[in-house]
């Protein structure tokens, strides 16, 4: 199904594939209903996204037996409307509700675990798997665990994000929120780049390349303009809309809000499309797009606009998280493979990615010098080792041998159930266990600690880039860019602010 185009997906199918639209909204109604109740009644077993792939396994039980072709089913899981579809509104808006004055503040610790600490991962998984790649009659080859490598550099951390406090919290959230937005954008740069490289080395070749320092090198080259060409990409989409929306102010020109979301939205999907074209990666591109119009663009707009346009991108985001784990769910019923997977393949990778997340916990935090304590480091490393839709995703896309590819896609998607229910679900229990001690930093001590670190930037943003992109004075915004917003992320992203209760928000993927 992965070849086949979206829309002959969406044309093709005949009113017997519409038949069970109705249980698909039931679906979803319920997954809305469900999380509204985990928001306010918090439970330290069942996480907003467990709870959403169980009703997708009761929505594929139910279809198995009411159905005749279950698996053409419009809610069937498939990577290339995951990837066109389901994944852009969200990456999008985790740029564009990012608060900039917590990423900044945490830039270092953020940037070594999200950037060198998914890099290291790679590696040390690459290596083990290696060593393990023998333990199923149907082998990898050794490229393959490349590409398996950057499936599983994809980690998913929503499960243990949902049970932390980001007022207790701060600094702790908002690294931990930082390195899952980033760790997204670089485990699919480094797919991308395995993959590419593997064609590039095949088409020259005519064989399977071999892992040499020949492929090491065009690995490394295709990553490095990769990550430069997305980001570019990116920050002139980004500066292109606001100088658009601030020349518009400046005229006395502003839009109204229809017009002025459905141009914005219309600058999202370019810079997707544009950076897909120019053979970079278009969700590195959309984040980055995201950051710059919260900083600059927001500020050219109205009031109404803002909060529409949140409301807006909120609302697509929470909808593609929703239909992203009900489809998880109904897959496991109806896995075109059956699933069989390997089993000593799959607990000897759980065993990998455990010990992979521990040495990269222990080595960023050695070179960081962090005052955390070993109680922070476990809730890092317990983060660290969940895998979610994007890694399952990924492993559906994988240029690979037929057999390699069974082989990845089955073992990935037991390892995102394992880990989701058993590492996802025992979160709440962890934090309440560890007990874990609030941050002395208040939200003030961040602010002015950002300042002192950055006040070069600040100089040039205020002199030079706010003269012609738009933006509040760096005092006004440093509180919060936007103003209905606490600690920069939507009321569904944070806990309730009454005692003891604690929401289970979505996050990166």
């Amino acid at each position: 199904m992965a070849n086949v185009s979206l829309v002959a997906k969406l044309t093709e199918v005949g009113p017997e594939d519409y038949s069970g639209a109705p249980f698909i909204l039931v679906s979803i109604a319920a997954s809305l209903l469900v999380g509204h109740y985990l928001m306010i009644h918090p439970s330290k077993i069942v996480q907003e996204p467990s709870a959403t792939i169980f009703i997708g396994v009761l929505l594929g039980l139910f279809t198995y037996f009411t159905t005749d072709n279950p698996s053409n089913s419009l809610i069937m899981f498939d990577d290339r409307f995951f990837f066109k579809v389901l994944l852009p509104p969200i990456i999008f808006t985790a740029g564009y509700t990012c608060k900039y004055i917590h990423f900044f503040s945490n830039f270092t610790a953020i940037s070594l675990l999200g950037l060198l600490g998914t890099f290291i991962n790679f590696l040390i998984i690459a290596l083990m798997t290696s060593l393990v790649r023998k333990a199923c009659p149907e082998k990898l080859h050794p490229i393959e665990t490349l590409t398996f490598a950057a499936i599983l550099s994809a980690t998913d951390s929503v499960a243990v994000l949902g049970v932390i406090n980001p007022a207790e919290h701060p600094g702790l959230f908002g690294i931990l929120a930082g390195e899952g937005i980033l760790n997204d954008a670089l485990a699919i740069v480094l797919f991308r780049s395995v993959g590419t490289t593997i064609k590039k080395l095949q088409t020259v070749g005519g064989v399977f390349p071999v892992l040499d320092a020949d492929t090491t090198s065009e690995l490394l080259i295709t990553f490095s303009f990769t990550v430069i060409g997305s980001v570019g990409i990116g920050i002139f989409m980004g500066a292109a809309s606001a100088y658009l929306f601030h020349w518009l102010k400046e005229r006395d020109l502003e839009m109204d809000a229809k017009r002025a979301i459905s141009i914005l939205v219309i600058f999202a999907y370019s810079t997707n499309m544009l950076s897909e074209f120019l053979e970079c990666s278009g969700i590195v591109s959309l984040f980055v797009c995201g950051v710059m119009m919260s900083h600059y663009t927001s500020h050219s707009l109205s009031e109404e606009t803002q909060t529409t346009l949140l409301d807006v991108f909120e609302t697509l985001s929470h909808l593609c998280e929703i239909l992203m784990f009900l489809s998880l769910g109904f897959y496991w019923v109806h896995s075109p493979s059956g699933v069989n997977r390997c089993y000593p393949l799959l607990f000897a990778m759980l065993f990998i990615i455990m010990f992979s997340r521990a040495v990269t916990v222990v080595v960023i935090c050695a070179l960081l010098r962090l005052k955390f304590g070993i109680r922070h480091m476990i809730v890092m490393w317990w983060a660290g080792m969940i895998r979610g839709a994007l890694a399952f995703a990924l492993s559906l896309d994988a240029s690979v041998t037929t057999a390699g590819k069974n082989l990845i896609s089955d073992t990935t998607f037991g390892l995102v159930i394992i880990t989701v229910f058993v590492f996802g679900g025992s979160s709440g229990g962890l934090i309440d266990y560890l007990c874990i001690p609030f941050d002395e930093d208040t939200e003030e001590d961040i602010i002015k600690r950002h300042f002192s670190l950055s006040n070069w930037f600040q100089r040039i943003d205020k002199t030079y880039l706010k003269k012609y992109l738009g933006g509040s004075r760096p005092d006004a915004v440093a509180q919060n860019p936007h103003p209905h917003l606490r600690y920069g992320y939507s009321p569904r992203r944070i806990p309730l602010l009454k005692a003891g209760s604690r929401s289970a928000p979505y996050s990166s993927v």
